[in-house]
């Protein structure tokens, strides 16, 4: 009894104290988040410039902040408004035109009592929007965007400064050690640098294949004729940010768009083989090596993690979900391999029947 209360005490209260104090900090965590990212992916190209060019580490880190903070506002400035306009001119055009395409099929090809029964079951999805509701989502859209802004800058200049200051981050963190809390730091530290560790590789690797899939995604719209490339750019890069289901949802507003078009059935089918390249790119080239073996995770797994986490957590578990699922399949592996157990053999197709 006495050695289970201890157990207790040394292994389930500091956890179950993290677990209070990020319930508590929940308000925060967006900008808890966003500032790690940035600092994982500013560390790793300002380590990598340091590697090879020998400069200093501190001035290295500012030019690259200023880079950063140039590419961020002539992206404000040159870029979104004009991403907007072709974000409205897809919303208020566009899409209504897809949705008459698809009901003049669909009266094509049923007869009209039919067509007056399905229109009816589904007549919300597919009627125009009023003006009050597009102005209720539009007034979101701008407090949303307002707020994404802020904590943009606030990661920015935490991160900056973590960064700037590194070690005397970490010393003031291994200070705890020595305090009364030092038996809640020793049990949790391992495991959560861990998780995070695996969390900043995941998300600096995803980033990067964003944006390269973006990039070769852009050049083939604009190769096909495919109009609002930069709005549909900047669905296609946030849409990379989540693994396997991205794809799927970047695909949609693209074709939509191709459909519509004059070329019409044609243009979206050159479209198609446009993305399955990209994709195919990113699937056999870009992932074997940014992601790297030990980061890799069957698509089955990928994409249950993904649903999962969203069922359970929201847009956290879509976050975190296929860092959470590395991070667990990894500890599995250490204990496996501190226990002793022999590695399961890989499984191979049974060899064919004998003839005769």
């Amino acid at each position: 009894m006495v050695a289970t209360l201890e157990l207790m005490y040394l292994k389930v209260l500091p956890w179950a104290l993290l677990a209070v104090t990020a319930a508590v900090l929940r308000d925060f965590w967006s900008l808890i988040f966003l500032t790690f990212v940035v600092g994982s992916l500013m560390n790793a190209i300002v380590t990598k410039i340091v590697t090879r060019t020998g400069r200093p580490w501190r001035r290295t880190l500012c030019l690259s902040y200023i880079v950063l903070v140039t590419i961020i506002v002539t992206t404000l400035i040159l870029i979104l408004p004009r991403a907007w306009r072709q974000g409205i001119h897809f919303g208020k055009d566009q899409l209504p035109q897809f949705k008459a395409q698809v009901e003049q099929y669909i009266l094509d090809h049923t007869d009209k009592e039919n067509y007056s029964k399905m229109r009816e079951a589904i007549g919300r999805h597919i009627e125009e929007l009023s003006p009050a509701r597009v102005l209720t989502d539009a007034a979101r859209i701008v407090q949303a965007f307002g707020r994404i802004l802020l904590f943009v800058f606030l990661s920015m200049v935490f991160s900056f400064l973590i960064l700037f200051d590194t070690t005397f981050v970490i010393e003031g963190a291994h200070c705890l050690r020595k305090s009364r809390l030092g038996w809640i730091y020793c049990e949790v530290e391992a495991p959560v640098v861990e998780f995070f560790r695996i969390v900043g590789k995941v998300f600096d690797a995803q980033i990067v294949i964003a944006v390269v899939n973006t990039t070769l995604t852009a050049v083939g719209m604009l190769v096909l004729g495919i109009p609002g490339v930069l709005f549909l750019s900047i669905v296609v890069f946030l849409c990379g940010l989540i693994p396997v289901i991205g794809a799927f949802l970047s695909s949609v507003p693209i074709l939509i768009t191709a459909l519509v078009q004059p070329p019409g059935i044609i243009l979206v089918i050159k479209g198609l083989v446009m993305i399955l390249l990209v994709h195919a790119i990113e699937a056999y080239v870009l992932n074997p090596r940014i992601m790297g073996e030990h980061l890799h995770l069957p698509p089955l797994v990928v994409m249950v993690s993904l649903l999962v986490g969203e069922h359970f957590f929201g847009i956290w578990g879509v976050l975190l979900g296929v860092p959470g699922i590395t991070y667990v399949i990894h500890w599995f592996a250490k204990q496996g391999a501190r226990s002793g157990c022999p590695a399961a053999e890989p499984l191979r197709p049974a060899p064919p029947p004998a003839d005769g």
